[in-house]
Formats: C-alpha cells, sequence, structure tokens
C-alpha cells in the first residue's frame, strides 16, 4: 500500500478550539494523535512532532513555529513536486511572524532567547523587537524547509 502525505493531512493538523477561560487555542488534530498505528495521519503527526522536538526551541515556542509552518506550507506551490519558491516563502513567513510587541516577545519568554541573541549579533544593534521578529522569521523559515524536507522523504520512501 502507498501512503503519501497531502497537502490536506498537513492542514488538517492542527485545529483551533476555544476554551472559556484561555479563548481561542491551536492544537493537534485528535484524529491524527489517536490515529492507528500504520496510518498516514499518525505518520504526520509522528514527523511534525519530531520535528518541532528536534528543533531545539522551547515546548510553547516549537509549537507555534511548526503550526504556523504547516499552515504556510499547506499555501505554497510545491505538492506537484515543485521546490520551494524562496520569494514565496519570505513573503509566507513574514506575514506568519507576529507584528504586535507582546507577542514577538514570547520568543524571550519561553527561553529561546538564543536565537534573538543570535539576531542582535547579526544586525550590530540593540534594537531587541527587530531582533525577536528576526528570530521568528528564521524560526519559521527553516521549519517549513524542514517540514517540506521530512514530507519529501517520506512520500518518496512509501512510493511504490
Amino acid at each position: 500500500m502507498t501512503k503519501t502525505i497531502t497537502r490536506e493531512h498537513v492542514a488538517e493538523l492542527f485545529t483551533t478550539v476555544t476554551h472559556a477561560t484561555e479563548g481561542d487555542r491551536i492544537v493537534y488534530n485528535v484524529r491524527y494523535m489517536f490515529a492507528g498505528a500504520d496510518t498516514v495521519e499518525r505518520d504526520v503527526y509522528e514527523l511534525v512532532s519530531d520535528i518541532a522536538h528536534a528543533s531545539g526551541l522551547s515546548h510553547s515556542f516549537s509549537f507555534e513555529v511548526i503550526s504556523r509552518a504547516c499552515n504556510i506550507l499547506t499555501k505554497l506551490n510545491v505538492w506537484d513536486g515543485d521546490d520551494i519558491d524562496d520569494d514565496a516563502l519570505r513573503e509566507a513567513v513574514e506575514s506568519a511572524t507576529p507584528v504586535y510587541n507582546h507577542e514577538l516577545l514570547k520568543i524571550v519568554n519561553t527561553a529561546d532567547y538564543g536565537l534573538v541573541n543570535d539576531a542582535l549579533a547579526e544586525s550590530g544593534n540593540n534594537d531587541i523587537i527587530t531582533a525577536c521578529s528576526y528570530a521568528w522569521d528564521t524560526a519559521i523559515y527553516n521549519a517549513v524547509h524542514e517540514l517540506y524536507r521530512e514530507v519529501v522523504d517520506y512520500n518518496n520512501d512509501n512510493a511504490q
């Protein structure tokens, strides 16, 4: 049996739930989390979870980054074997990066300040907001590329 990860699989992996006290939250789709061991749905969940864990980012920040990366990947024209258009990816990443200071600063509060320190060193100035924005961009950009590579490898390994 050929198993292929499709755009729909990636698009359905995350869902939004509303909590009375916390408002809307993005969570993994339970249908994917508890899918049978030999299903594409379970494989997608494990693949994305592994990418988030291997990122070296804190749990909460890696979850936000990978959910945004999945959203971006579903919108890119890469599902027919095309390579990622870097200009389209950069535009999508910029749109996915938070714009409000309190959201940008989440990266500092989640102990992922190494990314911010790298951005500060690279820019040569001490603008923390710009550094946080750059760190978000970098994390999302890298996650999309990693996710794309993993999906292509998975599909190639399971093609028959």
